[in-house]
């Protein structure tokens, strides 16, 4: 956090996160067949975002922030082919979003605080589920 003026601030952070997801799932795909996948990928996020506030006077402030976040797969993701058979499907990416927002408190009389903010996000590479037909699993695709 930092104090331009006695009116200005702005906000800096940033989140980093290095995961590793490794594991071996055993389907059974009919009475005594099984199959196995496996499944080791490594993720590295990092998920910036910038605020500035205003404060006109102790009882009347604006705000802005720009924010980014992310999801990585999950095993059942990662485990699931496209197709709803036990696979890989190791070519999904982090999900991505960013998120914009603005907005002003203000105290109009000292036993009343309003509040108005408005925000909007930006996804990327979104996990959607998708069913391939009946008796298949919901595969993810981005």
């Amino acid at each position: 956090e930092i104090q331009f003026d006695p009116k200005w601030t702005g906000i800096v952070g940033i989140g980093v996160e290095n995961s590793a997801v490794s594991a071996e799932v055993q389907n059974r795909t009919a009475a005594e067949t099984f199959s196995r996948v496996g499944v080791n990928r490594n993720f590295f996020n990092w998920a910036p975002e910038l605020a500035v506030i205003y404060k006109h006077s102790p009882d009347l402030s604006a705000h802005g922030r720009v924010a980014t976040g992310y999801g990585i797969p999950s095993i059942g993701n990662l485990t699931t082919a496209s197709n709803g058979l036990p696979g890989n499907n190791l070519d999904l990416k982090p999900q991505r979003n960013v998120g914009f927002e603005l907005g002003v408190d203000g105290r109009p009389v000292k036993a009343v605080s309003l509040s108005l903010t408005g925000y909007y996000e930006f996804w990327f590479n979104e996990f959607i589920s998708q069913s391939p037909g009946k008796a298949f699993l919901s595969a993810e695709a981005t």
